[in-house]
């Protein structure tokens, strides 16, 4: 079980056969499901993916491995953004010690567009494809992917579209960084976390909504619904050209003779995080007003004004289980800024994840 960070949770399965063909080669296939969907004829149908893994290690006697992959997937976007995501996609590629390099190819379809679509999301219905080259690079040094309290994690991917094998173009990076300091002999911990992310059009065109980026859920931005932050078309959500979020986490273990801890490693936490998620012709403008303030202290004080009129913030306290599914928390929220588009979620909120945010 694990969540894709956008939506909810998921239920996973996966058979592997190792040593192929004598080779330490690994096939792996697997199938998730996800629950959630929204009204209209397609709204109770869960998202799904299935795929199919290939994997030879120690490719031309380096420290390397080749592998292929393919897949189809199927993502219900009804709830919060009125469209359905129909994915067919394969990649091959090399795992090298500078990362992950990998050529992807993806048949999209936007469909089942709700009947109260705002404009811009029915002007996105259609078939779209996507080739593209990848590298994604990671160092993790945290004691646990999913209850850390000591290590730090910097990670960071970047996409090249091929125009000339699809109708996309665009380049688009990510990067995300952690850092968990202990205090002391209680167990208790600092974490703070930063994400950003970046997406531009090659050719001056609107990037397309399953490109872009969205914002909000317990795994991405605690306080808001899944999707609730950001750009919206009437009452779609329909994603942004850049993010960011900031995090701090200060937890500690409940006391270790309680039922909790000596099940699920139980921890409670106080959190406060902040973020946005915007257009860049958004960012252009503020960024052209603050340099036309004239002077570096009035420039100084534009720009903390301009960053001050779109942050979202937010606050709470909760407590994370580390469980067979992976990190389970329950918190309680209290949104401290928001934008009047944005879409609070309820006080209490659970989220479920294979990693620490």
């Amino acid at each position: 079980m694990t969540t894709d960070g956008e939506r909810e949770t998921s239920l996973d399965t996966a058979f592997v056969w190792r040593n192929v063909r004598g080779r330490l080669d690994t096939l792996k296939a697997s199938a998730s499901w996800l629950g959630g969907g929204g009204p209209g004829s397609y709204g109770h149908q869960p998202s799904t993916s299935f795929d199919v893994h290939y994997t030879q290690p120690f490719v031309l006697g380096l420290d390397s491995s080749a592998f292929a992959r393919v897949g189809q997937r199927f993502r219900n976007h009804l709830d919060h953004s009125s469209y359905t995501l129909n994915v067919r996609d394969c990649a091959v590629g090399v795992h090298l010690p500078l990362g992950r390099f990998s050529v992807n190819s993806a048949w999209r379809e936007v469909a089942a567009v709700d009947d109260s679509a705002s404009p811009l999301i029915r002007e996105e219905a259609g078939h779209s494809w996507k080739t593209s080259l990848r590298h994604e690079v990671a160092r993790d040094t945290r004691d646990h992917p999913a209850m850390p309290t000591s290590g730090a994690l910097l990670s960071a991917s970047t996409e090249l579209t091929l125009p000339r094998l699809g109708d996309v173009a665009f380049a688009k990076g990510e990067a995300e960084a952690q850092t968990h300091v202990p205090l002391g002999a209680s167990g208790a911990a600092l974490a703070l976390s930063a994400r950003a992310g970046l997406v531009c059009s090659r050719e001056g065109a609107r990037v397309r909504v399953q490109d872009r980026f969205f914002l909000g859920g317990p795994n991405s931005m605690r306080g808001f619904d899944l999707r609730g932050v950001g750009p919206r078309d009437a009452a779609d959500a329909v994603g942004g050209d850049t993010f960011y979020t900031v995090a701090a986490v200060l937890s500690t273990p409940v006391p270790q003779t309680s039922m909790l801890w000596q099940l699920f490693n139980a921890r409670v936490h106080a959190f406060w995080c902040a973020g946005d998620l915007a257009d860049i012709s958004v960012v252009s403008k503020g960024v052209k007003r603050v340099m036309e303030g004239g002077g570096l202290q009035n420039k100084a004080k534009a720009g903390w004004g301009e960053l001050q009129k779109s942050v979202r913030v937010a606050a709470g306290l909760g407590v994370a289980l580390e469980t067979s599914v992976g990190r389970v928390e329950l918190n309680f929220c209290h949104v401290l800024r928001s934008a009047q588009s944005d879409v609070p979620s309820s006080k209490f909120q659970l989220g479920i994840s294979e990693s620490f945010w």
